[in-house]
């Protein structure tokens, strides 16, 4: 039911005047002529009063019109007092970070939170429901200053500012480094400069005594970096490997077997066995090289050093290198053979890191 007080209606082609006007049908449409208004004017003094009945609505054009005033009337979000000045503290890089903001929609609806300018540290995010901010910073000194607008489900917004203050940690504290090696700090990590003798990450390897991984145990060299020159037919390069059932065999002395360590490698000592089936080399050459293309023999004096092969098929000799060597590659030249040079090898050392 619509009721009119002080009422008057005017269209394009009529004026109605009444002290009281009343009328009352399931529904009461007014029209006016096309391009025509349709005007309702209340007196001097008068309200003009819409009101709909009971579970009716008012309509302007399409909208309804107690939700168009809703949106009106609604404030925007306030931000919790709590917050203060906006810093949300202070955190150890490394460290997971988990913090709170939050802002209230006097109307008690959802809020929504996302960040609208500067920067979050990297790894770190705002939950756009909840307004937590969370994650891991990465390990670095850094004031964070960033933006963040609360957004009600009417579209009203708050924007405030704040600010996550990140020390990075001493990785180097306590001490890492092992057998007299030293630490330099870095993001997230350290690095040891290992004294002579030593490497690995912490410097807990004794190169002399770390097998590179040539073994066939444990084959952390790839087949595809074991080659050779002058191969028999059926002994391929990637047999020539300590322990290895088979083992590499040449055609004649001079052939040889060649180890890619995969990178820059400190070179301490060598090991070898012959191959199963007389097939025995007696003493070799060792050569190195950090390209694969330029290969330096390691001398006794002005000759080339010979390394003792062995003369039983399944013993181990191992030859420790009067001064270790930086190579990538590491070619073993038979010199000394009896039937047809065999060969399976390991290589020990530390990787330059």
């Amino acid at each position: 039911m619509w009721r009119v007080l002080g009422l008057v209606i005017l269209t394009s082609s009529a004026t109605v005047e009444a002290s009281f006007f009343e009328v009352q049908y399931p529904n009461v449409d007014v029209f006016s002529e096309e391009n025509g208004n349709v005007t309702v004017q209340a007196g001097e003094s008068g309200n003009i009063l819409i009101t709909p009945g009971a579970g009716g609505k008012v309509y302007i054009g399409d909208t309804v019109f107690s939700e168009l005033a809703t949106i009106i009337l609604s404030l925007p979000p306030i931000w919790s007092q709590s917050l203060g000045d906006g810093r949300l503290g202070t955190f150890s890089s490394g460290q997971p970070i988990s913090v709170r903001v939050l802002a209230e929609d006097p109307e008690r609806g959802p809020v929504k939170y996302e960040r609208i300018s500067g920067a979050l540290p990297a790894n770190v995010v705002i939950d756009s429901n909840t307004g937590r901010i969370h994650g891991k910073p990465p390990d670095y000194d850094a004031l964070y200053k960033f933006g963040i607008r609360a957004t009600d489900n009417h579209g009203k917004y708050a924007d405030s500012v704040f600010t996550i203050d990140v020390r990075a940690v001493n990785q180097c504290d306590p001490k890492p480094c092992k057998n007299g090696g030293s630490c330099t700090d870095g993001a997230d990590d350290f690095f040891c400069v290992c004294a002579p003798s030593f490497g690995g990450k912490t410097c807990e390897d004794v190169c002399v005594n770390t097998a590179l991984g040539v073994n066939f145990k444990e084959k952390k060299i790839p087949d595809a970096q074991m080659s050779a020159h002058m191969t028999l037919p059926g002994y391929l390069a990637a047999n020539g490997r300590l322990n290895h059932t088979k083992g590499w065999v040449g055609t004649a002395k001079g052939a040889w077997l060649q180890v890619d360590l995969g990178q820059p490698t400190w070179v301490y000592a060598v090991a070898n066995q012959n191959s199963p089936g007389g097939f025995l080399t007696l003493d070799y050459n060792l050569a190195t090289s950090l390209d694969g293309a330029s290969f330096t023999y390691i001398k006794n004096g002005t000759a080339n050093e010979l390394f003792p092969g062995g003369n039983t098929p399944t013993s181990v000799t191992t030859n420790v290198l009067t001064q270790p060597v930086q190579a990538r590659f590491v070619r073993f030249v038979t010199v000394v053979v009896s039937n047809k040079p065999g060969l399976r090898v390991e290589v020990y050392g530390c990787k330059i890191l």
